[in-house]
């Protein structure tokens, strides 16, 4: 009796604070995952690349001025530390969220699974899965 009323104090705080519209969404994603639905809806099964699927182009987000502009940007100790930091990038070595330098992973362990198994039981040898996920946002670079 406890855990129900603990479950429903649960719930209403989450709708008050959260709203309806909120609580449902998110129990409409929870009904997806533990059902199956996103499982089935985004097998793996290869399909075959429609004709012309590269008409798009993407354009730069983003145009770096010259090499000598940005040293010049720089003062000597600026210039050292940021060629050591590329220096452990090149080495394999990462600082995720300017923590301690540690190895550069972007293999997801083995053996691999449809990400709903991560969802609902989380990444093994991980015990946060901003850990798992931060190497591949590339901000450490």
């Amino acid at each position: 009796m406890a855990r129900f009323s603990a479950r429903l104090r649960l719930i209403s705080k989450a709708l008050l604070e959260l709203g309806p519209s909120q609580l449902a969404l998110y129990g409409l994603y929870r009904l997806g995952l533990i059902s199956g639905y996103f499982r089935w809806q985004t097998s793996s099964v290869e399909r075959a690349p429609e004709q012309g699927a590269n008409r798009y182009t993407l354009k730069p987000m983003l145009v770096l001025p010259p090499r000598q502009e940005l040293i010049s940007i720089l003062d000597e100790v600026g210039y050292a530390r940021l060629l050591g930091q590329a220096e452990e990038i090149v080495a394999g070595g990462v600082r995720l969220f300017g923590g301690e330098l540690r190895p550069l992973k972007l293999q997801p362990p083995e053996p691999r699974l449809h990400w709903t198994a991560y969802e609902q039981e989380g990444i093994p040898g991980e015990e946060d899965v901003k850990d798992f996920w931060e190497p591949a946002r590339f901000g450490w670079a």
